[in-house]
Order: structure tokens, then sequence, then C-alpha cells
């Protein structure tokens, strides 16, 4: 679960970052 969790948080943070 804690990998989901750091997968999905790198995601939004990529995500961020490409939106940025």
């Amino acid at each position: 679960m804690a990998r989901l969790r750091i997968r999905a948080l790198s995601r939004s943070k990529l995500k961020s970052t490409v939106g940025n």
C-alpha cells in the first residue's frame, strides 16, 4: 500500500510539474 501511495504522489508531482 505504501508503494502505491508513493506512486500516486510521484504521479501527482509529475503532473503538477508538467501542468506548470
